[in-house]
């Protein structure tokens, strides 16, 4: 059985975010860029798990708000 995980691929144009739930592949691409900003990127992690029926092994979300 395969652990709590998130893929993240990361490039200039795109975001990939992938994560195995119920043995099927959930994906989700958000655009990427010169003008992203670390905050956008994070969000966009931090929405892409939230959606998901768990939270990743050692995941603590640094954006999170208190």
């Amino acid at each position: 059985m395969m652990k709590n995980v998130v893929g993240v691929d990361m490039g200039c144009t795109k975001m990939l975010m992938v994560a195995e739930v119920d043995g099927q592949l959930v994906e989700r691409k958000v655009p990427t860029g010169l003008d992203c900003s670390l905050e956008y990127l994070a969000g966009e992690i931090d929405r892409f798990i939230a959606g998901l029926p768990y939270e990743p092994e050692g995941w603590e979300s640094r954006f999170r708000d208190s």
